[in-house]
């Protein structure tokens, strides 16, 4: 008999995203609709120029957009100049659906002009969402997802005209005083807020009126607020607890504090299904002397619900879990230290992928603010408990560090690094085919390097595509001719012959 060897290398990167509303869902592939048409809407050359530059390493041999991909709004996969093909894999949707022109194209958070439309000033260019920015911020903000409408807008005596300050970013100047800039900014499933305080005003709280028909807030009161469906009690938005970050860039000193999360929100209704809600800040902190303006205030996303449930981060002084979206380990004056908790969930999906084969497999996260300038080092561990990211605690995390897997070394705001977990993927991959290995469900664990003086570091927004496993592999075996009994992993029942069939 002659042997058949298929061999093969491919680079499958896949994407985490935290959103949002939950923890971040580590999904190798979930497909739209088979109907949809595939269009040159999702071709290699539409990819968004913010996209394509978060991954310029993984697309700089892609000649192609493999057509298999292409009406899958949450992978990129492409065919590339030596023969090789790559998956591109986020947990949030790259691309959406287009209801007008029923296409699947990449998504386009770029801000444009409103055209012909009263009292609107910009809209976004391209989602299955949409968000309208008034000419006078007194009309309030809207954000509509299917048959939801959520409208936000400050409590101010007057009006103020937006301006683009750069593609994906609005700002309204000098809102609640001289001193005060509200910035909006566009993500794939939500609006990022933030308020900028150049000063301080003597202000530690901001109202806001929402009008949400046809839903109710989950509570009135706490660090964050989830609206739910009055009617299903499915969440459709939520508003992440808040941070407060100031300007200090320079070296890590103890007990400074440059960021707090003692804030809160407090929400009253009012008639006809609008809210008042208040966000009430940490006054100790705008108050201090190491306290450095401008400040930013950052209730994070409130977003639609492409809930996920694969990433958190617990906080020493509270013990309890933070569901952001974006991760954070090492030390934070104020708030202690900071533990990442990271699972795959998608890994069942990988089974094709022969563990000897694996060649690399790497967490990779970008950079983002910390109020630090020092460098700091964070490793990652294997986890010995298999929990729930959104109950986990400080003190659960700590008393289940395992095995050390590798380190990087955070230097410079803004720069991409790696976590190779190469061996534990191996690991995870063996287990699903049934060979021994571990469970993914107990993920793994970043913490920060030993010493009470290592500054703390925020990982990349996962609700980015700067956020993502890279995987690197060689598919194939050795394959005789002849024939087989099929065996299913999970059932150990064997593929029947049906005559007929």
């Amino acid at each position: 008999m002659n042997a058949r060897k298929i061999t093969r290398f491919y680079a499958a990167v896949m994407s985490v995203l935290m959103l949002q509303t939950v923890p971040m869902n580590f999904t190798l592939s979930v497909s739209a609709d088979d109907n949809i048409e595939q269009t040159e809407c999702a071709g290699l050359d539409m990819i968004p120029i913010g996209l394509r530059e978060a991954l310029e390493q993984e697309l700089q041999n892609a000649i192609e957009i493999d057509k298999r991909s292409e009406s899958d709004l949450f992978s990129i996969g492409t065919i590339n100049n030596d023969g090789t093909r790559s998956l591109i894999t986020f947990s949030d949707r790259i691309k959406y659906y287009d209801t007008d022109t029923a296409n699947v194209c990449f998504i386009d958070n770029t801000i444009i002009s409103a055209v012909d439309e009263d009292d609107i000033a910009y809209v976004n260019q391209g989602n299955s969402y949409r968000v309208c920015f008034p000419n006078n911020i007194e009309n309030g903000l809207s954000f509509t997802n299917e048959q939801y409408t959520f409208n936000m807008k400050p409590l101010v005596e007057e009006g103020l005209s937006p301006k683009v300050v750069n593609k994906n970013e609005v700002i309204y100047n000098d809102v609640f005083d001289d001193s005060t800039d509200i910035s909006y900014a566009l993500e794939n499933s939500g609006i990022k807020e933030s308020i900028i305080v150049n000063e301080y005003t003597g202000r530690n709280s901001y109202e806001f009126i929402f009008a949400a028909e046809g839903l109710t807030p989950d509570n009135t009161s706490g660090s964050s607020i989830t609206f739910l469906d009055e009617i299903s009690g499915d969440p459709v938005y939520v508003i992440q607890p808040i941070n407060i970050v100031d300007s200090y860039d320079g070296d890590y000193t103890d007990q400074a504090d440059h960021i707090t999360y003692n804030n809160y929100y407090e929400i009253e209704t009012l008639p006809n299904g609008t809210y008042l809600l208040r966000m009430n800040l940490d006054t100790n902190f705008l108050t201090a002397e190491s306290t450095v303006y401008p400040c930013i205030i950052d209730p994070s996303v409130w977003a639609i619900t492409y809930s996920n449930d694969s990433s958190s981060y617990v906080v020493q002084s509270t013990g309890s879990s933070y569901i952001e979206n974006q991760l954070s380990a090492g030390h934070f004056n104020g708030t202690g230290e900071h533990l990442s908790y990271v699972k795959a969930t998608y890994v069942e999906k990988l089974r094709w992928i022969e563990p000897n084969r694996l060649l690399s497999a790497t967490f990779n996260v970008k950079a983002s603010s910390s109020g630090y300038s020092n460098s700091c080092t964070i490793n990652c561990y294997d986890s010995a408990i298999n929990a729930s990211v959104s109950s986990i605690t400080y003190s659960g995390l700590t008393s289940s560090i395992g095995a050390y897997q590798s380190a990087t070394t955070f230097t410079t705001l803004g720069s991409s690094y790696a976590f190779n977990i190469t061996t534990l993927f191996r690991q995870w991959i063996s287990y699903e085919l049934g060979e021994g290995g571990k469970n993914p469900a107990y993920g793994f664990i970043l913490k920060g390097a030993s010493g009470a003086s290592t500054p703390g570091r925020y990982f990349s927004s996962t609700s980015s595509s700067d956020t993502y496993f890279h995987l690197v592999y060689e598919e194939g075996e050795e394959i005789e001719d002849g024939f087989y009994n099929i065996k299913n992993v999970s059932t150990g029942t064997y593929l029947r012959y049906n005559s007929g069939g």
